[in-house]
């Protein structure tokens, strides 16, 4: 009869893991007979933690503006624009949807827009995404079709939506404004692509076209 016996410290290649050791650390066991006739190192992977993607809108609540938690079914469907604000339920149509996870213990966000079901799918597609890197598993993007590439348009539409919650209306027309011949000027579609190239683009589009003064520029 053969004994195994996991080793609480995590023996790892590079040294004593502790209780809290890197993702890639290999740990060993102790196997050996009951006679204690012998003594053999057995490597055992330690599953990898699971990247948790996390699913919030941003609203204005009574005290501040808030990250708050999606409020999803049980039976995976999402309730548009009901959020939890202090534990209970409340409907915020207003701001756009948000995934966050943590990548080397930094806190990443994401807007994903305001469509709440559209929201779940990236959601549960970043996770898979995440959780497959993590594995190193390099994922084929879906060069139109991807969730995960962002039009433009759509983007400014959730930067002003945003931005109505912490502006004033004349700072918001002003951004308005300007974003609208950003996009009148720039030919690429998806906020990916942009390069350099587009904002002299730009530059020149408001300096010719739209006849603004340099200082403006």
């Amino acid at each position: 009869m053969v004994e195994t016996i996991r080793l609480e410290s995590g023996h790892t290649l590079t040294g004593i893991g502790g209780s809290n050791p890197p993702l890639s650390a290999r740990y060993f066991c102790y196997s050996g007979t009951y006679e204690g006739s012998y003594r053999t190192l057995v490597p055992v992977e330690e599953p990898l933690r699971k990247v948790k993607v996390n699913l919030t809108k941003y609203v204005a609540t009574e005290a501040w503006l808030r990250y708050c938690p999606a409020v999803i079914t049980q039976n995976g469907r999402i309730k548009q624009d009901i959020v939890v604000v202090n534990g209970k339920e409340e409907r915020h149509p207003e701001g756009a949807y948000y995934l966050d996870w943590r990548t080397n213990g930094v806190r990443v966000r994401l807007s994903v827009g305001k469509n709440g079901q559209d929201a779940l799918t990236q959601r549960d597609r970043k996770t898979f995404e995440l959780n497959a890197a993590n594995r190193g598993v390099v994922l084929q993007s879906e060069q139109n079709n991807s969730p995960t590439d962002h039009s433009l348009t759509a983007a400014v539409a959730d930067f002003l939506d945003d931005t109505k919650l912490t502006k004033k209306p004349k700072t918001v027309a002003a951004y308005t404004t300007a974003l609208n011949y950003f996009l009148e000027s720039c030919s690429t579609r998806r906020v990916e692509d942009i390069e350099r190239k587009d904002l002299l683009k730009f530059s020149a589009f408001l300096r010719d076209e739209k006849e603004l003064h340099p200082r403006s520029v």
